[in-house]
């Protein structure tokens, strides 16, 4: 969405300051109200339709200790959760639904 709008922005916007033709300032009007109300639109989505996620059964509560478990690292070692006690170590749950 940020990447739609910046170059909305860019696209109407020309570096010399000639005046433009009346027809190419109300077609860039129109190119930019169409691309903010699809960013609109596309945020009204993500947040309606991510509400709509059945709940996530078992998870562990916000604050509580995290269960251990296993996982390969990106060399291909396993790496388990209890090996890091002690450490400082942030876990990322990404919450999907596919």
């Amino acid at each position: 969405m940020t990447v739609r709008l910046v170059l909305s922005l860019v696209g109407v916007r020309r570096p010399d300051s000639q005046p433009r033709p009346f027809s190419c300032r109300v077609l860039a009007l129109v190119i930019g109200l169409t691309n903010l109300a699809l960013v609109g639109l596309s945020c009204s989505h993500l947040f309606q339709f991510s509400s709509w996620l059945p709940d996530a059964e078992g998870a562990p509560a916000v604050g509580a200790a995290a269960p251990d478990f296993t996982l390969v690292d990106q060399h291909g070692k396993a790496v388990a959760l209890s090996s890091l006690r002690g450490q400082q170590t942030v876990l990322v749950f990404y919450r999907g639904f596919w």
